[in-house]
């Protein structure tokens, strides 16, 4: 039974450890979803099947690229609000061992459409002033 951080890494190395345990050592958990509107709060965690103390760092991947601190340091990333540039591949990594990232989980971010909303806002107030016009047109001849 392993117990320590050294001793997980070795057995994930290890020629007797299943190949499913590198894919299973870390990875990414997107919350709500991995399908989001934009502007939502998302939060991404790094989970882990090895023992790590508290104050472990890791390192955030976006497309492949490492993220600037100091939002890449913690074991959870949040996007709030989450935006279009958000979208993309999301891996991590624990810091003492950055050759080991987990397999990257795909964030969605679907664009909210302003102009079909703009539009009907428009044709919505256009229609209420339409309507007051006649109804005092009616009331008051």
């Amino acid at each position: 039974v392993c117990v320590s951080l050294f001793c997980c890494f070795i057995q994930l190395y290890s020629s007797l450890a299943p190949m499913t345990s590198q894919t299973n050592y870390l990875r990414v958990q997107v919350t709500p979803s991995a399908e989001v509107a934009e502007g939502q709060r998302v939060t991404l965690t790094c989970n882990t099947s090895c023992p790590l103390a508290d104050s472990s760092s890791f390192i955030w991947y976006h497309n492949s690229r490492a993220l600037s601190p100091p939002e890449s340091h913690h074991k959870q990333l949040l996007l709030d609000p989450v935006s279009r540039q958000h979208a993309g591949n999301y891996s991590c990594a624990v810091s003492t061992h950055r050759d080991i990232k987990s397999p990257e989980e795909t964030l969605t971010v679907k664009v909210r459409d302003v102009s079909s909303q703009d539009a009907f806002n428009r044709s919505f107030v256009e229609a209420d002033k339409n309507l007051a016009w006649e109804f005092c047109f009616l009331k008051f001849p």
